[in-house]
Formats: structure tokens, sequence, C-alpha cells
């Protein structure tokens, strides 16, 4: 009794959170109290908010003029920003999750800065560097959330004079990001685009002995619970693997007084804040891998989990970015009603699924260098200005790091000059040291 009545409770959390009836009238409910805030930036995050909430292209459109009337109230200088944003400190001038993907050949073919996350946008915006960097280079913008506007978004999109680009969480987010503004080109790229296969090869070839794993932090929007529930009736014998860390307030003993709720405590093992190495070979030892979120952004455990050979089931329903990744040959699409029934014979039928070899030919960082290069140069005749020279390659796990010790050291240069100039430090510079591989020639070539 004490399961259903959790269980239930967290389908009513559900369908309030997620319901597009209950979106769209929270976010009408929001846009009408805006005007209440009493600064312009919060006034301007809560239309941000109400447009997320339903996120149409009609419904933003409403919108965006009381967005761009806050915008211009907003001091954009950097002590505006910082006290604005609630920076009592000095801005920092560390960028880790930052890279240069390019460095400047001359003055008409700019270098290219690619910033991930959105409180990286905002310490670039706070730097008071920005017409400076961008004489030098154009900026490609990697969000982690899903849908857009925020308002690290719409304070770049005033701020940055020069050539922009973004990267996409959702490829439906492409439509929307070209109504906010015309210098903005949406890149037909996720986030979870840029995995590097060759890092999980190590893990490959050894047995599949769990059935089921789920990577996944312990934030309630994970919805673990639906696994708890469908545990009870799957066989036994079924091994499941869960990896994750704490958040929302949520800690592993949380997660474990849930899974008791259900009686499956005891069903799974539990690795708490997982290694790289630890991700991969769980991944990649497990015959499925399961994304419960009804809502994220791009979801890159989906794509490392195409990389470990592993099959990925996903609801149906799911916002979810990289849910564009689940076809015939990588996974299943899933259903609420029957859910226990479904993953018993996704399971059962593993060994039918291909997800690597699809992933290789269509979402390794090596498939996803060459659209980015091919988008920039559109972009480049479309401009009028000179397209000699293509990025340097990469890859992203955790943040951005360039494919190879090679690679770093014909960009280390240019971070120096970087700092020097602006007084930021990105790359590894702005970070812990990474071993990166050595790569030989051929393996150098295939990469282009």
């Amino acid at each position: 009794m004490r399961s259903r009545l959790y269980y239930w409770r967290r389908c009513l959390w559900d369908f309030v959170r997620y319901s597009v009836f209950c979106g769209s009238q929270l976010s009408k409910v929001l846009a009408r109290l805006a005007h209440l805030r009493r600064r312009p930036l919060d006034r301007l995050s809560a239309l941000c908010q109400a447009a997320r909430l339903y996120p149409t292209r009609r419904r933003l459109l409403r919108l965006r003029p009381g967005m761009e009337k806050e915008l211009v109230q907003i001091d954009l200088t950097p002590k505006g920003l910082a006290e604005a944003t609630g920076e009592g400190r000095a801005p920092r001038n560390d960028l880790p999750k930052g890279l240069l993907l390019k460095a400047p050949v001359s003055p008409a073919e700019k270098g290219l800065l690619y910033l991930t996350f959105e409180d990286h946008w905002l310490r670039l915006l706070q730097s008071g560097k920005v017409p400076a960097i961008a004489r030098r280079y154009d900026l490609l913008l990697g969000p982690s959330t899903s849908p857009p506007p925020s308002r690290e978004l719409l304070l770049t999109l005033r701020l940055w004079p020069g050539r922009l680009f973004s990267l996409l969480s959702n490829f439906k987010d492409a439509g929307l990001l070209r109504l906010l503004s015309q210098k903005l080109t949406p890149v037909p790229l996720l986030a979870s685009s840029w995995v590097d296969p060759d890092a999980f090869v190590p893990h490959l070839g050894g047995p599949k002995d769990y059935d089921i794993a789920m990577l996944a932090h312990f934030d309630p929007v994970k919805r673990h619970w639906l696994l708890f529930e469908a545990l009870r009736k799957l066989p036994r014998r079924f091994r499941v693997l869960l990896m994750g860390v704490p958040l929302g307030g949520r800690t592993e003993k949380d997660l474990l007084a849930e899974a008791r709720i259900f009686g499956v405590h005891d069903r799974f093992d539990l690795v708490l804040r997982p290694s790289r190495d630890e991700v991969m070979a769980g991944l990649a030892r497990a015959r499925t891998s399961l994304v419960f979120s009804r809502q994220e952004g791009a979801c890159i455990a989906v794509a490392e989990s195409l990389f470990a050979d592993t099959p990925v089931g996903l609801f149906r329903n799911a916002r979810i970015g990289s849910k564009a990744f689940i076809n015939g040959r990588t996974g299943m699409l899933l259903q609420r009603r029957g859910l226990a029934e479904q993953l018993q014979r996704f399971v059962e039928t593993a060994e039918e699924y291909r997800p690597r070899e699809w992933a290789l030919d269509h979402i390794s960082c090596h498939v996803s260098r060459g659209v980015l290069n091919r988008t920039l140069q559109r972009a480049a005749r479309r401009d009028g200005v000179p397209w000699t020279r293509d990025i340097v390659p990469f890859t992203e796990a955790l943040v951005p790091v360039y494919l190879s010790a090679k690679d770093e050291a014909e960009m280390a240069p240019w971070e120096e000059d970087f700092a020097e100039r602006y007084g930021l430090l990105i790359g590894r510079a702005a970070r812990p040291r990474v071993a990166l591989p050595e790569r030989a020639p051929a393996e150098e070539k295939a990469a282009v």
C-alpha cells in the first residue's frame, strides 16, 4: 500500500511538472506577474522561465518584446552585471569549460572560442573584455539546458558584437533560437555529439554481466522511482547497476530509502561518484542502459551508452535531445503502461541492436567536427569572409578537451596569448592537467 501511494504521488508530481496544459497556464501567470519583480534582470529571468514552460514559437514571439524591454534597462557593465546577478565578489577569470577551437588566421579570418555552460557565458560577459575578444574570435556556445531562452543567452546576444554560433541541447531548439536574433546561427549538433569513441575501446569485449545500467544523479527529475516500481515485476535474476552523484538535496541514503519503499533496495549495485573509467566500464558491462528523465538537455549518457555498445531505452514522450539518436539499431522508446514487460523484452533482445556501429557512423566527435566545419564554412561564405583553416579536433565529456597531445601542444601558445591579452584562463590553464593520448598519423588522418 505504501509503495502504491508513493507511486501515485510521484505520478501527480509528474503531471503537474510536465503537462502541456499546466505549463501553458503557469507560463501565463509568470508572464503577468513578472512586472512585480524589482530588478530588470529578475523580470527578464521570469519572462525566460515563462517561455521555457510553454516552448512554442507563438509564445516566444509574444514574450520577446517584454524581454527586449527589460534588456535595455539592465546595466551591462561588468560591475552592473556582477551586482545584478548577485555576485558580491570579483568576477572569476577562469573558463575551465571553454576551449579555443581555432586560432586567428588574419583580421578577416577570426579564431573560434567555444564556451559551454551558461555560468561561463556570464563570466565572459563580466570580464569586460567582450569587444576586444570579438575582434579576434567568433563565439560558439554550448548550452546545457533546453528549451531556450535563458537570461545568460539573451545577455550574450545583447553584448557580443560579432558572429555567434550555438550548439543545441535539442534539435527542436533551433527554430526558437532563430527567433531570438538574426546574428545567432544554430549548429545542427548536440552537446552530446562530441564523444570520443576510442575512449571506450579498452572497456569493450568483456562480459555483459549487468542487465540494466542507469547513469543518473539523484535529483528527483531522473525518476529512479519508475525503475524501482518496474523492478518489482522483473525477474530476480536481472542484475542492475546504478551510477550517480547526490544532487538536489538527495543523497544515496534518500535513493536507498526510496528503493526500500518499493522493496527493491537489495536488487541493484550502486556506484557513488563514479570516475570516468568506472562510468565507461559500467556502461560497457550492461546489456541495456536506461534514461528515465521526462525532460532535460542533450543528455550525454545516451551517446556514451551507444559508444559503449549498449542500447538505450528512454520514454517516447521525453523531451531529451539525444532521443534523436534512438532508432531500431540503437535502442527502444518506452511507454509507462506495461513498463516492466517492455524492459524485460528489451533486455532479452539486447544482442539484436548495433548501437556502437550506428554511433560511429553518425555522432562521434570526428563526424561532428565535419558537420561543424561545414556549418562555419557556409557562414563564412555567406558573410564574405575567408575560411582557410578548420577547427582543431576535440572531444567532450565533463569538459571539452583537445583530442590528442599534438592538438593541445599546437593550441598552447594561443591559450597563453588569450590569457595575456584578456586576463582569462582557458583550456589547460584553467583546470588540472588532463593526460591526452598520442595518436598515430593514421588515426589523426581518420579524425579529419
